[in-house]
C-alpha cells in the first residue's frame, strides 16, 4: 500500500500514513460511542431529511472517522476513532448537518463533508491528521544505590 509522510515540528518528527483515506458506507448502528453533544444522523441524500440506515466514513491509517450532527446548534462533530473505539481526535463545523456523502480529492487533498441541501465542509488532509506514535523504552534503565 502506498505510504504519504507527514513532517510536524519544524521536520523534526515524521509519521506514516495510509496514502489517500477511503470512504466506506457501514450501518448506522454500528457506531462506536458517541461522545456527549452528538447525535448519529446520517440522511438518504441532499434532498431528504429522512435518516439513512447506513452512514458513509472515512477510513484512514488506523483510524475512522464517523460525522454525528451537532445536539445544541446547526453543525456536525467528525470523531476519529481508533480500531478499539477510543477517541482520538474531534472537530466542530458549523454550516452543515445531516451528512449522506464524504468525497476524497486526492489530488488536493482534501475531504468533502456533503449535508442537507448539499452544503458541505472541506478539510484538508493535514487538518484530519492523527499521529500514530510509538515510544520506546530505554534500553537500559538502572538506579544507582550510591
Amino acid at each position: 500500500m502506498k505510504k504519504i509522510y507527514f513532517y510536524l515540528d519544524g521536520g523534526d518528527a515524521m509519521y506514516e500514513q495510509q496514502a489517500i483515506p477511503m470512504v466506506v458506507t457501514v450501518p448506522s448502528v454500528s457506531h462506536p460511542p458517541i461522545p456527549y453533544g452528538l447525535v448519529e444522523a446520517a440522511a438518504w441524500g441532499p434532498d431528504t431529511g429522512a435518516s439513512s440506515p447506513t452512514n458513509p466514513v472515512l477510513q484512514w491509517g488506523l483510524h475512522t472517522y464517523w460525522v454525528y450532527n451537532l445536539v445544541d446548534r446547526y453543525g456536525i462533530g467528525i470523531v476519529a476513532y481508533d480500531e478499539a473505539g477510543n477517541i482520538v481526535g474531534q472537530w466542530e463545523k458549523t454550516g452543515v448537518s445531516h451528512i449522506w456523502q464524504i468525497t476524497v480529492e486526492a489530488d488536493t487533498q482534501r475531504v468533502v463533508f456533503w449535508g442537507q441541501s448539499n452544503y458541505r465542509i472541506v478539510m484538508r488532509w493535514h487538518e484530519l491528521f492523527i499521529p500514530s506514535l510509538t515510544v520506546s523504552p530505554p534500553e537500559q534503565a538502572f538506579l544507582s544505590a550510591s
